[in-house]
This record gives structure tokens, sequence and C-alpha cells, in this order.
């Protein structure tokens, strides 16, 4: 069966894609109709290689990435209870096979810093999480380069660091979805994220600082 853009056309039912639940998506996956999981693909497919991208910093490996992410999503689909958002189930399979693809890449000595590609520098405008205002010439320098300086910072802490800023500041993912998520606990989720802020605001400065000598 085809599954074009505008709708599903399963028997009767000609609704538009927008109009249909995870849920239900999935048991009609579950079913027989495993072209239905495009639907899937193309609600998704954006977040998933934003994720990928900020984490690895190059655009081809971010694209072979979310492909393997949706690819173990859908062979693993049979072990979706439902007991969270599919989006939460979707993005502990992106964590579990990021650190995968980023043990891989390490042995290949990937991560440098000419590795992370344009695409990957135009991040979202984070500067009030990491200094708080635009008070002064050195908070202003910061939000003129700011885009270089943070995904260069993102790329030098450590992966569990990087995650947690990118799903909680980038992606916009709440302290509940990130304790799922990571299946952590609400107070361990937040102090790995101050942590995490706080080392990404001092490799920040350290790179402002070295700018200005």
């Amino acid at each position: 069966m085809k599954v074009d853009d505008a709708e599903i056309k399963s028997g009767k039912d000609h609704r538009p894609e927008k109009d249909f639940d995870d849920a239900e998506v999935i048991e009609r996956i579950l079913s027989g109709e495993i072209n239905d999981f495009a639907i899937l693909v193309r609600k998704y497919q954006k977040g998933i290689y934003n994720y990928a991208l900020r984490m690895l910093g190059h655009e081809e490996e971010a694209r072979d990435l979310a492909q393997d992410i949706f690819v173990a999503a859908f062979k693993g689909l049979k072990g979706f209870r439902g007991e969270s958002k599919f989006s939460t189930w979707l993005f502990r399979i992106a964590i579990n096979q990021t650190k995968n693809r980023i043990k891989y890449l390490r042995r290949r000595h990937f991560f440098d810093d000419e590795q992370i590609t344009s695409e990957a520098r135009e991040t979202p405008d984070m500067f009030a999480t990491l200094s708080g205002s635009e008070d002064n010439p050195e908070e202003a320098f910061l939000k003129k380069d700011f885009n270089s300086l943070i995904m260069r910072g993102l790329m030098e802490l450590p992966p569990e660091a990087r995650q947690i800023i990118i799903l909680r500041d980038i992606e916009d993912f709440t302290y509940e979805e990130l304790s799922q998520i990571m299946e952590l606990n609400l107070g361990t989720v937040k102090s790995r994220l101050h942590r995490a802020r706080h080392a990404l605001r001092k490799l920040v400065e350290t790179k402002v600082s070295q700018g200005k000598k």
C-alpha cells in the first residue's frame, strides 16, 4: 500500500494524516498496514534529524543516524506498550542509537572542530539560557557570534551533557518528558541540566576570552 503526503487510503478511511493520532497509526501498522509507518516518519523526522545533527555536528552523519533511529523504531514497534507518548519512546531509541554512533565515530577520530558543518551551527537562540541578559558589551558579543560558539561548546561537552541541553533547550522537551526519555527521576534531570548548562557557559566564556586576545 502506498501512503501519499495527504491522506491514508485504506478501506473507506480518507481522513488527512493530521487527524490520526499516534496510537491509531501504530495500531494500523501492527495490524499489517506497515507502509503507514511513513506517517510517523513524516511527523517526527525533523525533530529526530535535528537532534542527530546537534549531537554529531555533521549533516551526512545525522541523516544516517536518523535513518537508523527510525529503522530501530520500526523493528521494535511491537514493544511499544503505550505507557508513554510515542515521541518519548522514539527519543529513548534515539538516545541509545546515538550513543552507539558516537562510540563508532570516536574510534574513527571523527570529532574535531572542522567536522562541525554550517547547518549544525544554526542553533535556536539560547542566549538567555546561558547569560540571562544582554546588558553589557560582552553579552552583546556573545549574542552576535552565538551560533558558532554554542555549537563548538556543545561538541566539547560530554555526550550526556550535550544530550540533555539539546533535548531541553533546543527541542523544548519538558522536565517530565526528559524524565521519561532518559529514565531518570525529576531531581536528577534538573541537576544534570544545571551542571550541563554551567559547563557550557564556562566553555563559551572561555571562547569569548580567547577571541578577544
